[in-house]
């Protein structure tokens, strides 16, 4: 059970593996930092490897990175941990939207709904 402000969220089911997934995303929370430490998350995000689109939005894209999936790509984060994505791609940029191959990073959570949109230019045509 997690407790954050008046809200309480319980987990009632999980899911063992993530390669059953056509995609993955990763948004970001005040406890990416706890989270990137946390060996058991990010090897169950690793299960993911082979999910075909990796989305994330703000610092989710610094758990993509922990978990090894910006490896020579170009991605964005929050632009207050622009600085912390440096470890885990290529290129770092402080653009609100980078697409780079079948990895989609954006800036803040505001650019969610651009991430819509990305998504459903996508699949629209595979549904």
């Amino acid at each position: 059970m997690c407790k954050t402000s008046n809200i309480t969220i319980r987990i009632d089911k999980t899911i063992d593996r993530l390669d059953k997934f056509d995609l993955l995303y990763v948004p970001g929370s005040t406890v990416v930092c706890s989270l990137k430490q946390d060996e058991t998350f990010i090897n169950w995000l690793r299960t993911g490897k082979e999910v075909t689109y990796k989305f994330s939005a703000c610092t989710g894209s610094l758990l993509l990175g922990e978990a090894g999936f910006l490896i020579d790509k170009k991605a964005t984060t929050h632009y207050k941990h622009l600085s912390s994505l440096t470890p885990y791609c290529k290129v770092v940029s402080n653009e609100k939207i980078v697409e780079d191959g079948n990895v989609v990073t954006v800036g803040g959570v505001t650019f969610s709904i651009d991430l819509g949109y990305i998504l459903r230019r996508n699949f629209s045509e595979k549904v």
